[in-house]
C-alpha cells in the first residue's frame, strides 16, 4: 500500500526540471534504459488557486466517464469519479507534446513552466519528482490509475514537507517510461482536473501522438515488456550485492502484483512471442558477448518469471508454438525445465536438439546456440550428477563452438578444478575472454539532484520494527568511518562482472591446494617476472638456448589474473589475522569486540574464500549488535544453502548415521531463521521504499513448500506486530496466493 511516507521526492529548482534533464539524456540511454520517472506539480489550496483550477477545468476538454469505462476501455486511459466532484475524471482524447519543445534553452526554466502547466502560475506551486520501478505500463489506463493513486495519497491529508505540515493538492502528474525496443520515451501526463496527454519522444527529441501510430498496440506491448524486464533484471543482476541500489529516490513496486487490469506474469508470457525477435535489442547479462535470440535479458526475465510463478505449462505451450518457425526457442524451454526441477524433460529435449541437429542449419548463430545447449548440459553434470569427466568433454566442445564467450571457458575451468587438475584449471582460467567494460544492470540518476537539501526522504511509520526501522543512518556512517582500514580497503570486494566469477574459481583452487602450493603451480605454468628478465638479459648464446627450453613451455599470465592472485593474498592474509585473533580471544574467554560493519566485512572476506560457516558466524555476531542489511542477506543465503545441504544428506547413503530427530530439529531451526531474516529484510526494504525482492520470494518459497502458507503466516503473526504481518502479507505472501497457480499449499 502506497502512503505519503513511502514516496521519496526530490524538490525541483523549477517546474519541469526533471523532464528536461531526462529529455536531453535520451540519446545516452542504452539497453534496458533508466527507471521510470514520475513528476508532480503541487500547490497549496487557496481561493485564487481553486478559481484558477476550476476555470481551466470548465474551459478545458475534460470528459467525465463512468467507473465502468475505466476498466472497459483500454485505449481511453480513464480515471473515474465515483460521483465526487473533488475526484479526478480524465480521458486521453487530448494529446500534446509541447513540453519537449526543441527550441528551449537548457538553463531557461520559464518556458518549461509555461508549457508544462497551462494555467497561470499557482501560488506556492512546487515541482517534485521521483523514480519508480514495477508499475504496470501495459497501457495508458494502468498508468493513469497509478498516477491517480499517487495524487490522492499526496492530497488526502497534510504532508510533512521538510519539517512542516503542508496541505498540498496536485495540479499535474506525469509518468515517463523507456521503450527499450524502439529507444524512445513514452509519456503520460495527467492534468487534475482535466485531460490526459500521452505521446512518444524519440532520441532526437521528436514527439508524436501515440494514438496516431499504426502499431499502437505493439508500442504498448513493448513498453510493458521493457518495464517488467527492468524490474526483474535489477534484482537478478544485483543478487550478489544483496539487490542493493543506490538511487534512494526510487519507489520499487512488485511488478507481479502491480497489475491494474490483467495478470502481469501471464500477460508477459503471452506477449513474449510478439517481441521474441527483438530480444537482442535489450542487451544481455555481463558474461555474454554474443547476444542471441535465446541469450538476452528478455529470455532471462521469462525464465525467472516462470521459475517464480511455476506457470510452466503456459510457457511450454507458448514456446513450442514459437519453435514451429524458430526451433532454437526450445533452448528457452530447456532452461525453464532446469530451473523448475524438471531435469528429465530438459535432458531429453537437449539430447533431441543435439542428436537430430535441430539447431537451425541456416543461421549465423548456429554455433552459439549449440554452445549454449552444451553449456546447459555441462552445468547440469557439474551441479546435479557430479559427472566431471563427461562434463569436461562437453565443456571443451562448447569452447570450440564459441571461443569468444566467457561461460564455456569458465565451465571448463570449473570442471578441471573438480577433477583436481589444477594446472589445466589455471591455464583455462588464464584463457577466459574477459569483459572489462560490460557492467551489470543498475539504476543511474538521470536528473542530478538540484541541491544537497532537495531530497525529501520520509520515514515510513505505518510499519515499525524497532530493531530495523529505528536504525540511524548517521550512526552507521560514523561506524563506517571508524572501521579497520585494512578490512575496508580489501580490493577483492570491489570486483565486478566476469572478474568476480574468475576470482571465485581462484578461491576454489586455493582451498584445494593451499597458498604455498598454488604459488608453485603458478610458477610451473606461467612465466615469472625474474625468469623473463633473465631470459632477456645478454647471456652467452649457448646458455640462453638451454634456459629458453623450459621457458617456451610456459605461458604468459594475463595481467588481470596476476592481479587476482594479489587480491587473493590480501584476503587470505586478513582472514588468517582475524582467525588468529578470534582463537586468542576464545582461549582468554574474552569477547571479540568489533563493530558490526567490521563483522560484516570479515564475513564477506570469509565468504569470498569459501569459508561459509565462519562467514555465517561473523554475520551473526554483527547482527547481535545491530541490524545490518548485508549481514542479514548473506546469513539468509547461508541458511538456505545449509538447509539444502541437510536435505541432500538425508537422501545420501550415509544418512542412516544421523538421528531423524536431530535432522528435523536442524531443519526447524533453519526455517525459523529464514522466516525471521525474511521479515526483517522486508521491513528494511520498506524503510527504503522497496516493496519487491526476488531473493526474499525465492527464500520464503523454500519454507512455504514444506510448511504451507497458513503456518508461515501464523509463525510471523506470533512473533511480530500486526503491521509487520500485514506488510509481509502484502509484499511476499500474497504473491504465493495470487501468482503461483496453486503450487503452494495453504
Amino acid at each position: 500500500m502506497i502512503t505519503q511516507n513511502s514516496i521519496p521526492e526530490v524538490k525541483e529548482d523549477f517546474i519541469g526540471y526533471a523532464l528536461h534533464e531526462r529529455r536531453i539524456r535520451l540519446p545516452q540511454f542504452q539497453d534496458l534504459g533508466p527507471a521510470d520517472l514520475v513528476t508532480l506539480t503541487k500547490y497549496l489550496p487557496t481561493s485564487s488557486n481553486t478559481n484558477a483550477i476550476n476555470s481551466t477545468s470548465r474551459n478545458g476538454a475534460a470528459i467525465i466517464q463512468s467507473p465502468a469505462a475505466v476498466v472497459a476501455d483500454d485505449s481511453a486511459a480513464s480515471m473515474a469519479t465515483n460521483g465526487d466532484a473533488s475526484d479526478t475524471a480524465v480521458t486521453t482524447n487530448y494529446t500534446t507534446a509541447s513540453i519537449y519543445s526543441s527550441s528551449r534553452n537548457a538553463n531557461d526554466g520559464a518556458p518549461m513552466v509555461a508549457e508544462l502547466h497551462p494555467l497561470d502560475k499557482l501560488k506556492d506551486e512546487v515541482g517534485t519528482f521521483f523514480y519508480s520501478m514495477g508499475v504496470d505500463t501495459s497501457g495508458p489506463t494502468s498508468i493513469a490509475i497509478f498516477l491517480k493513486e499517487i495524487s490522492e495519497v499526496i492530497s488526502e491529508k497534510p504532508q510533512v514537507w521538510f519539517g512542516r505540515k503542508k496541505t498540498f493538492n496536485v495540479a499535474r502528474i506525469s509518468f515517463s517510461t523507456w521503450n527499450a525496443f524502439r529507444r524512445c520515451d513514452i509519456n503520460v501526463i495527467v492534468h487534475i482536473p482535466g485531460s490526459i496527454q500521452n505521446f512518444i519522444v524519440d532520441c532526437n527529441g521528436e514527439s508524436q501522438n501515440i494514438e496516431m501510430c499504426a502499431d499502437y498496440d505493439l508500442i504498448w506491448a513493448e513498453t510493458f515488456v521493457s518495464g517488467v524486464v527492468r524490474s526483474i533484471m535489477l534484482m537478478k543482476e544485483n543478487a550478489e550485492e544483496g539487490e542493493l541500489q543506490n538511487l534512494v529516490e526510487t519507489l520499487i513496486l512488485n511488478p507481479f502484483t502491480a497489475g491494474q487490469i490483467d495478470d502481469v506474469p501471464e500477460m508477459f508470457i503471452d506477449l513474449f512471442p510478439i517481441v521474441y525477435h527483438k530480444g537482442p535489442l535489450l542487451g544481455a547479462p555481463y558474461y555474454i558477448t554474443n547476444v542471441t535470440n535465446t541469450n538476452n535479458y528478455l529470455v532471462e526475465t521469462l525464465v525467472e518469471i516462470v521459475k517464480l510463478t511455476r506457470n510452466v505449462s503456459r510457457a511450454e505451450i507458448m514456446l513450442k508454438n514459437l519453435a514451429t518457425d524458430n526451433p532454437e526457442a526450445i533452448i528457452i524451454l530447456i532452461k525453464i525445465f532446469l530451473v523448475c526441477d524438471q531435469e528429465l524433460d530438459a535432458i531429453k529435449l537437449t539430447y533431441d536438439m543435439l542428436s537430430q541437429d535441430k539447431i537451425i542449419n541456416n543461421t549465423n548463430n548456429r554455433m552459439d546456440y549449440k554452445s549454449e545447449l552444451l553449456c546447459l548440459q555441462a552445468q547440469f553434470l557439474i551441479d546435479k550428477r557430479q559427472d566431471y569427466s563427461l562434463a569436461q568433454n562437453i565443456a571443451q566442445e562448447a569452447v570450440n563452438c564459441s571461443p569468444s564467450e566467457f561461460r564455456p571457458w569458465y565451465l571448463l575451468s570449473k570442471v578441471y578444478v573438480k577433477l583436481n587438475d589444477i594446472e589445466n584449471a589455471l591455464l583455462i582460467l588464464n584463457s577466459c575472454p574477459m569483459s572489462p567494460l560490460k557492467e551489470k544492470y543498475v539504476l543511474k540518476r538521470v536528473a542530478p539532484l538540484p541541491s544537497n537539501n532537495s531530497l525529501h526522504l520520509p520515514l515510513p511509520i505505518d510499519v515499525v520494527l524497532d530493531e530495523v526501522t529505528s536504525l540511524n543512518p548517521q550512526d552507521v556512517q560514523n561506524e563506517h568511518r571508524s572501521a579497520d582500514p585494512m578490512l575496508v580497503n580489501l580490493a577483492a570486494s570491489n570486483l565486478k562482472s566476469t572478474f568476480q566469477l574468475a576470482y571465485r574459481l581462484l578461491t576454489e583452487i586455493v582451498q584445494i591446494t593451499g597458498w604455498e602450493n598454488l604459488l608453485k603451480y603458478r610458477s610451473n605454468i606461467f612465466v615469472m617476472e625474474e625468469e623473463y628478465q633473465k631470459s632477456s638479459s645478454s647471456l652467452p648464446k649457448d646458455v640462453n638456448k638451454q634456459e629458453e627450453q623450459p621457458l617456451r613451455a610456459k605461458r604468459l599470465c594475463e595481467r588481470w589474473l596476476d592481479n587476482l592472485f594479489m587480491l587473493l593474498y590480501e584476503d587470505l592474509k586478513m582472514y588468517t589475522l582475524w582467525q588468529t585473533e578470534q582463537l586468542y580471544m576464545d582461549v582468554q574467554n574474552n569477547n571479540h569486540n568489533k563493530l558490526t560493519f567490521e563483522w560484516e566485512l570479515f564475513g564477506l572476506c570469509a565468504r569470498r574464500l569459501g569459508h561459509f560457516p565462519e562467514a555465517a558466524k561473523a554475520f551473526q555476531n554483527g547482527l547481535s549488535q545491530r541490524f545490518s542489511s548485508r549481514c542479514a542477506r548473506k546469513l539468509l543465503e547461508y541458511c538456505i544453502n545449509e538447509r539444502q545441504r541437510v536435505k541432500n544428506f538425508i537422501n545420501s547413503p550415509n544418512s542412516h548415521d544421523m538421528v531423524p530427530e536431530i535432522v528435523s530439529s536442524r531443519i526447524r531451526e533453519l526455517d525459523n531463521s529464514i522466516i525471521d531474516l525474511c521479515v526483517k529484510i522486508c521491513c528494511w526494504n520498506h524503510r527504503w521504499y522497496t516493496e519487491f525482492s526476488i531473493s526474499l520470494l525465492d527464500c520464503l518459497s523454500v519454507v512455504i513448500q514444506d510448511m504451507g502458507l497458513t503456518k508461515v503466516s501464523n509463525e510471523i503473526s506470533s512473533r511480530y506486530p500486526e503491521t509487520v504481518l500485514n506488510l509481509v502479507q502484502e509484499n511476499l505472501l500474497n504473491f504465493f496466493t495470487t501468482c503461483t497457480i496453486g503450487c503452494y499449499d495453504a
